[in-house]
């Protein structure tokens, strides 16, 4: 099972990665992130739908049914990889990544839905092929200076002061903060 401290995150990867072992997909999963600067539902639903797509591309296989999950941070970056092995291109054939399946009306918007949170965090969304596996590759920055300083003052004691220090082009901005809790 997966533990990442996120009691949300935690259980969507876990229903999805034994909906992945029912179906024998080899799961290979890394996780070495906190989430801060994400909202947990806003992740639930990148990752849900991610792992819907990769799983079922997965089912359709013959022979190598594999995904890799990988969540990390990254120089201030959260970095995604979803993967699952393909024997064919598909961007070749759906460059587009529209929805296969027959009744549109009421499928294809995973990948939307991911895009559209990718661009609500300002990150970056790749898909592309390497080495026989489809690769979902997504870059999304973490907190800033005055993030981080927010996060600090939610955990910080009631009624205490706190001063931030900005420099902007050899200016240094002195803010006198208290934490009102």
């Amino acid at each position: 099972y997966v533990k990442t401290g996120n009691d949300l995150i935690d259980m969507v990867l876990n229903i999805k990665l034994n909906y992945a072992k029912e179906k024998e997909i080899i799961v290979s999963c890394y996780i070495d992130t906190d989430f801060s600067g994400f909202d947990a539902d806003d992740l639930v639903n990148l990752l849900a739908n991610a792992l819907d797509n990769a799983i079922e591309a997965s089912v359709q296989q013959k022979e190598r049914r594999e995904i890799g999950i990988s969540i990390k941070s990254k120089r201030n970056y959260l970095w995604i990889e979803v993967k699952n092995a393909i024997s064919a291109s598909v961007l070749q054939k759906n460059a587009k990544l529209s929805t296969t399946k027959v009744n549109r009306k009421y499928h294809g918007f995973g990948t939307e839905s991911i895009r559209n949170l990718v661009k609500k965090y300002d990150g970056g969304i790749e898909y592309y092929e390497k080495d026989g596996w489809f690769i979902l590759d997504i870059m999304m920055p973490g907190l800033n200076g005055y993030q981080t300083c927010v996060e600090i003052t939610k955990k910080s004691i009631p009624n205490t002061q706190m001063v931030l220090i900005f420099f902007k082009k050899s200016v240094m901005i002195l803010v006198k903060t208290e934490v009102m809790i």
